[in-house]
């Protein structure tokens, strides 16, 4: 393979390592993305888990009543059970979604770190390829001084044996 030829296969390398650099890039700013949108998810769940509590309240004070009225309250104490029963129930599933959610964002953290980490290779590997790329062209810079020198030296050889043979 000629200098020329290896030139310009590392400057083929070196793009094609700009172009993973650049995918790298995308994929973490998408997983970033997908951590912002697992805190709005948690917001909403603190929101439901406020909608809970107050209607556990709500159930409470409903029983309290039904229990102060007596026998013509015991209808609507069934209905506050109900209501406690499934303020309980919505409780359960926000926490197990939320748990779900904490595990995402703990997941996208290691995928971003992982994907800085790839991004970091790539770039002391354009480094390199750069390196290379510079000392192909220093090495075909050389070469080309060198056959100069060689012509003159030629030359002179030429002129020598002439002078020589007069």
């Amino acid at each position: 393979m000629s200098i020329k030829e290896g030139t310009i296969v590392t400057e083929d390398f070196n793009n094609k390592t700009k172009s993973t650099i650049d995918i790298t890039t995308v994929i973490i700013n998408e997983i970033e993305k997908l951590t912002e949108k697992s805190l709005s998810i948690n917001k909403i769940i603190n929101v439901i888990n406020d909608i809970v509590n107050q209607t556990n309240l709500l159930s409470l004070n409903a029983s309290i009543e039904a229990a102060r009225v007596g026998e013509y309250g015991k209808g609507f104490s069934v209905v506050a059970s109900e209501i406690r029963n499934l303020a309980e129930q919505s409780k359960k599933s926000v926490n197990d979604i939320k748990k779900i959610i904490d595990s995402i964002q703990e997941d996208t953290r290691s995928a971003v770190t992982i994907a800085r980490k790839a991004e970091d290779v790539l770039l002391l590997q354009e480094s390199a390829v750069k390196n290379t790329t510079n000392s192909y062209q220093n090495i075909n810079g050389s070469v080309e001084k060198l056959m100069i020198y060689l012509d003159y030296i030629t030359d002179n050889v030429d002129n020598i044996e002439v002078n020589h043979q007069l």
